[in-house]
């Protein structure tokens, strides 16, 4: 018996086994159908904070069924069956549907919420006199419950909602440019580069991903008639599907005829839910052509913002906007949910060390190191990350200071268009590219970290078919790393160098 039900039922429910069972059915599908909905719009599935949420609405739509003497205990046992099956797969999208253990969660989550609703709602409805009492007044009194009941999960999926949405829509970047435009920033097709002093480079794993798509179609490795260095590079092995979260990442290859390019998009709507809105996708269609693209979205908020600084922080002699632990943080619970986000992985002394900066996105890494560079981009990133594979971690430090950066950039390539190609398979032999790109969306502030990047290649036949307490401050030169935690690989990484690549603090706004 349950604990707030009478011991004597008072009256049994209005509706039919059959149909009391029906509207608890419904009563889950609702709820399932109402998070999925709200997942879809913050672009963030099944987070934790909905998944209270889930439990909140199912409460209530059980408990007001029961206030009103609509259903009892018997109407959920017989709904949990066909509950649990309908919510399993409307919670699941439609992907990875586990039948055994995600219809066993969902069966639970129904009993446990609907004997709390059930058991909540008779004892309400005993309290404000049942059927003797005016509806409107009872209907006045079950709503106030109701809201008291939805309050704490809502206010708490709103705040996680507000600063997922904060952090995803990012907005317009501060500096955006063509690559041309940049004096002293370089982005690159590859991480095998030299990098030169009082030059930032920037890579991500687009453009090797559209590439690699070319070869697979190729049969084999790119050559080109006068061919530029940039090739040899882009052959080279890089990174593949196993070092990407599939939700994060799209590759394929389409025909450039109308109704491909309109599938292409609804593809790219489809897998990053509608936050990525592709640009480099051409408009027109034309003839015997091919498109390699690729695509990358990755959103990697913090649980706790970091302070933006109020004042001016120096990199390179430059003044330039900051983001940190300086500053009052606001109570101690705060303070240490902020502080707790930076773990040390490695750290030999102020102007040698690496941590990663912990995001909602446990997946995810988002590693800065603060480190003498080697002599190729490359021999820097396998440093880092040899480093990191068994981290020292301590958590004691003084203070941490990060440059904020905030950029979209454009990358042509011209050395790649109109020189025939030589490969294997006839369909490609002599075949041209007509247009190489790569767009660079990146931002890092006291929110999280942002990236998004096109790559597209446009192919034409040739013929029709530590005991010490360190302050961590980026204040020299240091990479920035994006990768998935399971990977080996990263899929963005950042050398800066020098300030063009960061928000200028004049110019800085929250």
């Amino acid at each position: 018996m349950d604990p707030f039900e009478p011991k004597k039922q008072e009256s049994e429910g209005r509706l039919s086994l059959t149909a009391g069972t029906l509207a608890c059915t419904a009563v889950a599908a609702t709820a399932a159908t109402t998070c999925l909905v709200l997942d879809a719009l913050i672009g963030d599935h099944a987070s934790p904070s909905s998944t209270w949420l889930l439990l909140a609405w199912l409460s209530l739509g059980f408990f007001a069924l029961r206030v009103f003497d609509l259903c009892d205990m018997r109407h959920v046992a017989l709904s949990l069956l066909p509950s649990g099956i309908l919510s399993a797969f409307i919670r699941s999208n439609l992907y990875s549907f586990d039948t055994p253990s995600t219809l066993i969660a969902a069966v639970s989550v129904l009993l446990a919420t609907g004997a709390f609703g059930m058991s909540a709602g008779r004892w309400a409805s005993r309290l404000i006199g049942g059927a003797t009492r005016p509806f409107a007044a009872r209907l006045t009194t079950v709503s106030l419950a109701a809201g008291l009941l939805l309050c704490g999960p809502l206010y708490g999926y709103i705040s996680y909602a507000v600063a997922t949405f904060r952090a995803q829509k990012a907005g317009p970047a501060y500096a955006r440019a063509a690559a041309t435009e940049l004096t002293r920033t370089r982005i690159t097709p590859s991480l095998d580069v030299p990098i030169a002093s009082g030059t930032n480079l920037i890579w991500c794993g687009t453009m090797q991903l559209a590439w690699s798509k070319l070869c697979a179609l190729a049969k084999g490795d790119i050559q080109m008639e006068n061919q530029d260095p940039v090739v040899a590079q882009l052959n080279r092995p890089g990174i593949t599907a196993s070092d990407l979260d599939a939700s994060t990442y799209l590759a394929e290859a389409w025909p450039t005829n109308e109704r491909s390019l309109q599938e292409l998009k609804a593809r790219v709507d489809k897998v990053f839910r509608g936050a990525v809105s592709p640009e480099l996708i051409p408009v027109q269609p034309t003839s015997n052509g091919l498109i390699l693209y690729a695509a990358l979205f990755v959103n990697l908020p913090f649980e706790e913002a970091f302070n933006r600084l109020d004042h001016p922080f120096s990199f390179g002699g430059e003044p330039v906007a900051a983001l940190g632990t300086e500053g009052h943080l606001g109570g101690p619970r705060r303070m240490q949910d902020v502080r707790s986000q930076v773990d040390i992985l490695s750290f030999n002394n102020e102007d040698d060390f690496i941590v990663e900066l912990k995001t909602k996105r446990t997946e995810h890494q988002l590693i800065l190191a603060k480190v003498l560079p080697e002599k190729t981009f490359d021999s820097t990133v396998q440093t880092v990350l040899s480093r990191t594979s068994q981290p020292n971690l301590q958590k004691n430090y003084k203070d941490i200071i990060v440059p904020i950066s905030d950029y979209d950039y454009l990358r042509t390539y011209p050395e790649l268009l109109n020189r025939p190609l030589r490969v294997k398979n006839p369909m490609f032999d002599k075949a041209v590219l007509d247009l190489a790109e790569q767009k660079i969306r990146f931002k890092l502030d006291e929110r999280g970290a942002l990236l998004q990047s096109e790559a597209i290649l446009l192919c034409k036949y040739a013929c029709a078919t530590s005991k010490e307490t360190p302050r961590l401050i980026f204040d020299k030169p240091f990479l920035v790393l994006m990768k998935c935690r399971t990977s080996n690989r990263p899929y963005f990484a950042m050398w800066v160098d020098n300030a063009e690549v960061l928000v200028p603090y004049k110019s800085a706004k929250p």
